[in-house]
């Protein structure tokens, strides 16, 4: 089956008998295949071809689309201007930008999106952000570096008052 907006799909036919065989086929050609799948619910989420897609910019405009669908604008109640996004998953996304400004931002099971502004600490501007399963980190404007701290982002001693632009780390 393909996939709705939300890039979700339902299988139920009462002539399905577990175990299964699922191939997941994503947007770049590439397919994965699970065998003996016996379990009531299965999710996968899309890394290789991305599913969820998000772009940012002034004004808190945050704008979404699944795979090579078109772009929508999410009105998730942002005003400060963004700078950096980071797709945390298909349904999840950090963005950053004015004000020290850090928003999770995540669909709920009824498609609806909604930001919570993440604790910084700082009203320096931020312009790149990054994640890995055990950290987040974000840099900006004077040199600012913040990592993961208690539910949200603090700073510590920088090498540079340079503003740093982009940040990455390995998992």
């Amino acid at each position: 089956g393909l996939t709705d907006a939300r890039g979700q799909v339902t299988f139920s036919d009462p002539v399905l008998i577990k175990p299964v065989t699922v191939v997941e086929r994503q947007g770049d050609g590439n397919s994965t295949v699970i065998e003996q799948v016996s379990s009531q619910n299965l999710s996968l989420f899309g890394y290789q071809g991305l599913l969820f897609n998000v772009a940012v910019g002034l004004g808190g405009r945050v704008f979404g689309g699944i795979a090579s669908g078109p772009f929508a604008q999410l009105d998730v109640g942002i005003s400060e201007d963004l700078f950096a996004v980071y797709a945390a998953g298909p349904t999840q996304a950090l963005v950053a930008g004015g004000s020290g400004a850090v928003y999770d931002i995540q669909q709920d099971d009824a498609g609806a999106f909604s930001a919570v502004r993440l604790p910084t600490g700082t009203n320096s501007t931020i312009r790149a952000i990054t994640q890995s399963p055990f950290s987040t980190v974000a840099v900006g404007d004077g040199g600012l570096i913040l990592k993961s701290s208690g539910g949200g982002l603090a700073g510590g001693p920088s090498p540079t008052s340079a503003t740093l632009r982009g940040v990455t780390m390995s998992t």
